[in-house]
């Protein structure tokens, strides 16, 4: 997949910031720190748009400035303090709407920014591109409801180069490719099907794109909730899954990871399955919880002790260990 959301901002390790009488020294233990106030979260990405690898954060501040929202979409972390990119940027967003990706259509990654604005009628999503000063338009059918138009999604290099893939259609039952002017459709699944989660994995025959969501075919081939385009041809995936809702994918260790599940290949799931190219599998002893038991979001991250798969949602224990929402 293309870069995934970071959840948390900072784990840190470093020396009590009271000053103090000397005192023996002690282990240094990581722990969380701020970074910045006020700012709520609906997209978060890191990208180097060529001055840096940052944190970009799509959202708003809270609480809300008195009057007419005017304020940065989206703003930026590269340390100490969040920068507002607002040159470019729509006059205004509405509410939750705006998302931040990370999209090659052949000419390299780019940010782009989506969302929707109530004054760009008759259809009111947008479309910008950040070329590292301000927010540049882009072709506005990259993410429109018009006739013609879809969401992007994900980038894949489908064997003729990278290019862009996204959903389609009235009720998101199309997965189209966008070839530079147009979006073309590769794959169509039954009305009311909607897509969910795209991601890119390699099991060993090469890169391909899987789409989770509540399927039950596409063009014609019968599959349950996942669907795997190679740039050539569409294929079930071990036998099908079973999803609550189609939250989140992650590549690691060689294996794809897809959260949110209840059954893969016929066997139960408890929450996240693992496919390693061949078969399902439960990731470890599975997540339980006493409510709800959601899983939203992963990513992999190195603490220093080596890469591990961090998972964020709603539960209590994880593979048999105590934990809460993260682990």
């Amino acid at each position: 997949m293309t870069t995934h959301a970071l959840r948390a901002l900072g784990v840190a390790c470093g020396a009590a910031l009271i000053a103090a009488a000397p005192a023996p020294a002690q282990t240094c233990e990581p722990y969380w720190t701020l970074a910045g106030s006020r700012i709520v979260t609906y997209s978060m990405l890191t990208f180097d748009d060529g001055s840096g690898p940052a944190v970009y954060n799509a959202g708003y501040l809270w609480p809300e400035p008195m009057g007419n929202r005017r304020e940065a979409p989206v703003r930026r972390w590269r340390g100490g303090a969040w920068e507002d990119l607002i040159a470019g940027a729509p006059p205004t967003v509405a509410g939750s709407t705006q998302r931040i990706r990370v999209l090659d259509d052949g000419g390299g990654p780019k940010l782009y920014l989506t969302g929707s604005a109530p004054w760009l009628p008759p259809y009111s999503r947008f479309v910008r591109r950040w070329n590292g000063q301000a927010w540049e338009p882009a072709n506005p059918l990259l993410y429109s409801d018009a006739p013609g138009g879809g969401i992007a999604m994900i980038s894949f290099d489908d064997g003729a180069g990278a290019a862009i893939y996204g959903i389609a259609g009235s009720n998101g039952n199309r997965i189209v490719r966008w070839n530079g002017i147009a979006w073309v459709t590769v794959g169509s699944v039954p009305g009311g099907s909607p897509l969910g989660q795209f991601e890119t994995f390699d099991d060993g025959t090469g890169s391909a794109l899987y789409i989770t969501g509540h399927i039950f075919s596409v063009n014609g081939l019968q599959t349950r909730d996942i669907i795997r385009w190679n740039g050539q041809q569409w294929s079930a995936v071990g036998g099908g899954i079973v999803i609550r809702t189609p939250r989140d994918m992650c590549v690691y260790d060689g294996s794809l990871y897809v959260s949110d599940m209840t059954a893969g290949g016929g066997k139960p799931i408890n929450g996240l399955g693992r496919w390693d190219g061949a078969a399902w599998s439960n990731a470890g002893a599975g997540f339980t919880s006493k409510g709800f038991l959601e899983l939203y979001s992963m990513e992999v991250f190195d603490d220093g002790t080596g890469p591990a798969l961090f998972v964020a949602g709603l539960f209590e224990d994880a593979g048999g260990v105590p934990t809460r929402n993260l682990a």
